[in-house]
């Protein structure tokens, strides 16, 4: 199971929440015991597996399947794996940059304040591709935006040369449990480049299609303008029966 879908911890509980056996990343259960407990409560109501995210340190997505012997509910089976291949595993399909945000309380945030922790989110960065770069770009964002403006809208920031869009997704909305965000940055540079480029080939094509429009025109009006201007100024040659000058006029009009 490690090898093939990378199962980094495995637990056996009765339907009371006792532990029978565990292996692997036992540490990583001993933190999100508060969450399991419930989980494991859940689990026993219904008789149907349930998913649990725990992003309190690092994230860890668990999975609660009921076991049945002789028909009958008998033990719960726990399958932990962390979300940071997925995440890797994401990136090299995707143009999009993701990464994952811990929620923290104020002292929390005071004591794991560094690089990684967004104040103003009262939030933390687990996880995240590209790091060396979006981190600087999603905590210059949280400084400039709210939460809840980024939750409901997104936001737009531009850095240097590159222009970002990212969206926020509560991590209680993509499973049954968990307290943070799921993030996504979209660099827009290159498509942002394409439509100026086409723009600007437009307004090229626009001004030089003008242009030829109008000197077409002027090429057709040309000579009916040129003899309308002559036979106009031979009217006041009529005037004072000067008749051979309004002839050779109109004459040098044909």
């Amino acid at each position: 199971l490690q090898f093939n879908i990378g199962v980094e911890a495995i637990a056996f509980f009765t339907p009371d929440g006792v532990t029978l056996a565990s292996w692997g990343n036992v540490n990583a259960i001993k933190e999100a015991d508060k969450l399991l407990d419930n989980a494991i409560r859940q689990v026993k109501a219904t008789e149907r597996p349930k998913t649990v995210l725990n992003c309190q340190l690092i994230c860890q997505h668990y999975v609660l399947v009921p076991v049945l012997s002789d028909g009958h509910f008998s033990n719960i089976i726990l399958l932990g794996t962390t979300l940071a291949e997925t995440i890797v595993n994401f990136k090299k399909i995707a143009t999009t940059d993701i990464g994952i945000l811990t929620e923290l309380d104020t002292p929390a945030l005071a004591t794991n304040a560094n690089e990684r922790s967004l104040p103003r989110w009262k939030a933390k960065i687990v996880a995240l591709t590209n790091a060396d770069v979006l981190q600087d770009v999603l905590k210059n964002v949280a400084d400039k935006t709210s939460l809840d403006e980024a939750l409901k809208n997104g936001v737009a920031s531009s850095i240097e040369s590159n222009a970002y869009k990212i969206w926020l997704y509560p991590l209680r909305e993509l499973a049954d449990s968990g307290s943070g965000y799921f993030v996504t940055i979209e660099n827009m540079s290159e498509r942002l480049y394409v439509i100026r480029e086409v723009g600007q080939k437009t307004i090229v094509i626009g001004i030089f299609g003008f242009l030829v429009s109008e000197a077409i025109i002027l090429a057709i009006l040309w000579v009916p303008l040129s003899r309308l201007k002559r036979t106009a100024m031979a009217l006041p040659l009529l005037a004072q029966s000067k008749f051979d000058s309004v002839r050779a006029n109109i004459g040098r009009s044909k």
